[in-house]
């Protein structure tokens, strides 16, 4: 008993210590569950568990300039003892801006205690006045919400209206397509950017000019989310020369109701210059030219000449040669019959030549030109030829090489400027460039230096060489008599007997 006795001091006394740790410990917990839930806390101390406040509640932001720009800091804090998530972050400007997040540098990763991070705001003036712009972001501390605030002034252009602005943002503001000198379309593009944090509705798009500016439009442009942009590209087809006016108008529901951007544009055309005798490249088109300007026989020509000059298509397509002819045909010109002629191809890079003969039918200057038609760029390509003679050259005083009664191919045909002038059954009288000659049926006559086989019908003489045939047809407006096909009717009158005895006094005069 006194062993007991003696125990119960010690023993009451760790009874009273434990009931103490208890009361202590019970003590804690309840202040820990108390400070969790306490919205008072902050003013910079330490709290149980995460918390995000902003660094300053109320931000300067200074001045803005209508139709800029400007980006803003505000610093936000974990002052708790764990890390904090950030969530969505919202913002509500005043009518005087638009606003939107730039930089959330704060939901990168949960912030640790005691650290800072950053958001930045990109704030547009829109309106000259003050302005306001409010801060709510969720998060997962304490408090739940954390707000800051951000205020200034919207300043106007120097000299600019102090007025409303559009709520669509449109770069060029002014489509200008300058001084054009060609009639080719010109295509620029506008674009209209909703620089409010609503969405704006498009109810219309039209261009106001006269009708025959010739501006067109079209456009993407439909409703426009906060930030959103489209894009209306306009045509310009100058028709009428000078300056032309137009305005591209959208119709929408927001503030002002309406944006507009002027167009405008001159049409200034080069005044038509001599056209020269290569055209431009045109592509997928051939294109003939040559190596010589003009064909240049010079002075002094007593006797036959010749010049070739070589025809090249130097376009990216075939092309094909449909007609070369001379502009006169009565001053001794030919065309040769080798190399260039009519239905000739020529692919790209390919070339052929072109011989040009003169035998002058008379002294003094020549004056002609060579006509090429062909399916290449522009069609036409004209060549001229000059040159001066100091005496008269007869063809038929050309020795002419012939083969088994063909002629040879370096031997040019040209019949130009000969007509039959006189026709009966058995005989013709044929004038040209240098005189008349009297042929008979069946008989062979030497024309423009070839021979040629006469057969005599009742619409002219036709002239027969081996595989060549040319029939020259009979000029009834040169006699006013009526030839007929009978032997009987051989004397007509006086003058086609007078022609008839010239030409067997001729003929003998020749044989």
């Amino acid at each position: 008993m006194q062993v007991i006795k003696n125990r119960l001091p010690v023993l009451f006394s760790a009874f009273m210590m434990s009931m103490a740790l208890v009361l202590t410990s019970f003590s804690g917990n309840a202040q820990a569950q108390f400070r969790s839930f306490d919205g008072s806390g902050g003013g910079g101390s330490a709290t149980a568990g995460p918390n995000l406040t902003a660094v300053e509640e109320s931000i300067e932001g200074g001045e803005l300039t209508v139709g800029s720009t400007s980006y803003i800091v505000v610093l936000f804090r974990n002052d708790g003892v764990s890390p904090v998530e950030v969530g969505e972050i919202n913002l509500y400007p005043s009518s005087t801006v638009s606003a939107n997040v730039s930089l959330n540098q704060c939901a990168r990763e949960p912030l640790p205690p005691g650290a800072d991070c950053a958001i930045t705001i990109a704030a547009s003036g829109l309106q000259v006045g003050s302005y306001r712009i409010e801060m709510l972001i969720d998060h997962n501390g304490r408090t739940r919400l954390a707000t800051a605030s951000v205020s200034g002034t919207v300043e106007g252009l120097e000299n600019q209206e102090q007025t409303a602005q559009s709520e669509l943002e449109a770069f060029p503001e002014a489509l200008d397509f300058g001084s054009v000198s060609s009639g080719i379309e010109q295509i620029r593009s506008i674009t209209f950017r909703n620089k409010t944090p609503q969405e704006i509705k498009i109810d219309e798009i039209y261009l106001e000019a006269a009708p025959k500016s010739g501006y067109s439009y079209k456009t993407n442009c439909e409703n426009l989310k906060a930030g959103a942009a489209c894009i209306a590209t306009v045509t310009w087809s100058p028709t009428i020369r000078g300056p032309s006016l137009g305005s591209l108008v959208i119709k929408h529901d927001g503030v002002t109701g309406i944006s507009r951007v002027d167009v405008s544009g001159d049409y200034a055309p080069d005044t038509p210059a001599d056209a020269p005798i290569y055209p431009d490249t045109v592509p997928n088109s051939g294109l003939l030219i040559t190596d010589k300007s003009e064909f240049d026989f010079e002075s002094g020509i007593e006797s036959v000449s010749a010049i070739t000059a070589s025809l090249v298509n130097v376009g990216d397509q075939d092309l094909i040669i449909q007609d070369i002819r001379l502009s006169s045909s009565d001053n001794g010109l030919s065309v040769g019959r080798n190399g260039c002629d009519r239905g000739r191809v020529l692919a790209p890079n390919a070339a052929c030549p072109l011989t040009i003969t003169w035998a002058p039918s008379r002294t003094g200057p020549l004056l002609d030109d060579v006509q090429i038609r062909h399916t290449g760029a522009r069609g036409i390509l004209v060549i001229p030829v000059r040159g001066e003679a100091d005496a008269a050259v007869s063809r038929d005083s050309i020795s002419v090489r012939t083969m088994d009664g063909e002629i040879q191919d370096d031997v040019p045909i040209n019949l130009d400027g000969y007509i039959v002038t006189s026709l009966s059954p058995r005989t013709a009288v044929i004038s040209g460039p240098i005189g008349t000659i009297v042929v008979k049926d069946g008989q062979e006559t030497v024309i423009a230096g070839v021979p040629w086989q006469v057969d005599i019908k009742s619409t002219g003489v036709d002239l027969m060489n081996g595989n060549n045939s040319i029939l020259l047809v009979f000029d009834r407006s040169l006699t006013p008599t009526r030839i007929n096909n009978t032997t009987n009717d051989s004397s007509s009158s006086s003058n086609n007997n007078n022609s008839n005895n010239n030409a067997s006094s001729s003929s003998d005069d020749d044989n």
